[in-house]
């Protein structure tokens, strides 16, 4: 499936590509006809064929070339060829051939003979028609002609400075991993081991996610490998199993690269395997990115409480990540995103950290009670089916609506829409508190607590300082409970019915935020036990935004990695 979805998203690319430059060739024969491509698109021509070049004969000298391919590979050649002995001229009279012009574009306008560009068209044509329609053919009818784990792997390799290594893994396993130098940095220098999020291969990797140039950009070595079972390595694919051969890349990382500063980095279930090692194998960062607290906590707040009882009943081996996070001695960062489809908001690590910390070591400093929570639970199940408040709706949208309905609407809905207003601004590590108005339950509004009690709010500005996180908690808290309070005053006054009945609710609503603050100005959390807390907004496969990639550098920086 992954092999058939890269060779069909850079068939589509290359296409693309190829289309255009027949377009850019058009114009070398024809003074008519225009193109509007400007010289960075040009250079992509040439770099694109080029790439595709290097990348067939690499893989023809490691005997690894498909008969497929191998007709690409020669037309690809033929057309280069054709490029490079092709004439044009401008109108001073300088020449050069048309691989010379695309591989380095010229301002002035060159025309070719109308024969000879044909046949460069042709060749053009040629080459598109090949991957056209033979992008989507499987193994059985001669494999894929791009995005293949071989293609991939050599295109990987070519692209930075990189070496190819195995390791042996425990049972016997085989493990394939790869080493790729960082710029400016040495082989000893500070070094990170990424651990795939589930059923992906380091050789698709680059196009996969930024960490690739992240990592490199920043001077930092990054070690990327294939589990047990997964691409080339060998073995069968065992949870337990693939957390020993992590324990043996470190080894081997320590002992043959000489490596003295050492992180990882996990991504889903990547995340419980670089949890483990943060606990075992004296590390100095982990980052345990959008991960589960276990694999039974994934089942249950995914899919309820039946599929937990058979994954435990006939599943795999579980994980306990939170254990081995809260082991963790050195800088370690958990991330996630509260609206992540794929691992729930209550089974992320996240969720199963604070909910150790408080249930199990600081219980005592957790100062909301069940009843507290009980009477939110009842108010926000009052407010909700008229207020309606929505997840999915973004701010600037939410007061558009309102500002279009406010005069016409009765009482009770301008009322909650000023508390949806006020209250918004409220969050626990990225959760906004109105976003608890949606499927309300005592459970939910608990973790909420705990992650406010842990790691604060999402701050107005970011800094290094964990306080500053509770400073701005307590800043916001402030603010709502004093608008709702004087919310409540505007409208207690009133002789409308249903208006007082939702007084009361707002009543419960403003005495829980209350507490809440008075609670949060007291607390101190230990970060070592916790770590640090990366909120997302980007799903639980997507790039990170330009804020909280600067967050996740300021964090390697602070780690003593960049």
């Amino acid at each position: 499936m992954m092999e058939s979805n890269f060779s069909t998203e850079l068939s589509a690319q290359s296409i693309t590509k190829l289309t255009n430059l027949k377009t850019y060739l058009q114009s070398l024969k024809d003074p008519a006809y225009e193109h509007n491509f400007p010289e960075t698109t040009v250079r992509l021509f040439s770099k694109l064929i080029t790439t595709l070049i290097n990348n067939y004969s690499e893989l023809e000298t490691q005997k690894l070339i498909t008969n497929e391919q191998k007709v690409l590979f020669t037309s690809l050649q033929t057309f280069k060829n054709k490029l490079m002995s092709t004439e044009v001229i401008n109108d001073d009279g300088m020449k050069t051939n048309v691989w010379g012009l695309i591989d380095n574009p010229e301002a002035e306008v060159f025309r070719g003979k109308t024969e000879e560009i044909d046949k460069c068209i042709f060749a053009c044509e040629q080459v598109i028609r090949i991957i056209g329609e033979r992008a989507n053919r499987g193994m059985i009818r001669g494999g894929f002609l791009l995005g293949t784990e071989n293609y991939m792997r050599v295109d990987l390799l070519r692209r930075f400075k990189c070496e190819q290594f195995w390791i042996d893994g425990v049972n016997g396993a085989k493990l394939d991993c790869v080493w790729i130098s960082g710029f400016g940095t040495v082989e000893s220098g500070p070094a990170i081991v990424f651990c795939n999020p589930n059923a992906t291969y380091y050789e698709f990797s680059f196009f996969q996610t930024d960490w690739i140039e992240l990592y490199v950009s920043a001077g930092v070595n990054l070690i990327m490998w294939n589990y047990r079972g997964y691409g080339r390595s060998t073995g069968k694919p065992e949870l337990k199993n693939m957390k020993l051969d992590g324990e043996n890349l470190i080894d081997y990382i320590r002992t043959h690269k000489k490596c003295k500063i050492i992180g990882v980095h996990g991504e889903s279930l990547g995340g419980t395997i670089a949890t483990y090692l943060g606990s075992v194998a004296k590390l100095d960062f982990v980052f345990a990115d959008r991960t589960f607290a276990s694999l039974s906590h994934v089942a249950k707040f995914n899919y309820g409480k039946l599929a937990e009882f058979v994954f435990k009943a006939v599943g795999p081996e579980d994980s306990n990540s939170v254990k081995d996070f809260m082991k963790i001695s050195c800088p370690k960062l958990v991330s996630c995103d509260c609206n992540d489809i794929m691992i729930s908001n209550l089974g992320s690590l996240k969720a199963g950290v604070v909910s150790e910390y408080y249930q199990q070591l600081k219980n005592d400093e957790f100062m909301i009670s069940s009843k507290d929570i009980s009477d939110l639970t009842k108010a926000i199940k009052q407010i909700q089916p008229r207020a309606n408040y929505k997840t999915s709706v973004i701010k600037k949208e939410k007061r558009k609506i309102r500002r279009g309905y406010l005069d016409l609407s009765s009482p009770v809905e301008n009322m909650l829409a000023n508390l949806g207003d006020i209250i918004e601004i409220i969050d626990a590590g990225g959760e906004r508190f109105i976003d608890l108005f949606e499927n309300a339950n005592e459970y939910r509004i608990t973790v909420w607590l705990y992650v406010l009690g842990v790691w604060g709010s999402t701050p107005e500005l970011y800094s290094s300082d964990h306080y500053n996180n509770f400073q701005s908690a307590y800043d916001k808290l402030c603010k709502a409970t004093h608008e709702v309070n004087l919310l409540i005053e505007d409208f207690e006054t009133s002789d409308n019915p249903e208006v007082k009945k939702f007084i009361e609710s707002l009543k419960v609503v403003l005495n829980f935020l209350e507490k809440t603050r008075d609670w949060i100005s007291l607390i101190n959390p230990s970060e070592v036990i916790t770590g640090k807390l990366l909120p997302l907004t980007c799903g639980h496969n997507g790039t990170f935004s330009s804020l909280e990639r600067y967050l996740y550098e300021q964090f390697l920086q602070s780690a003593g990695f960049i």
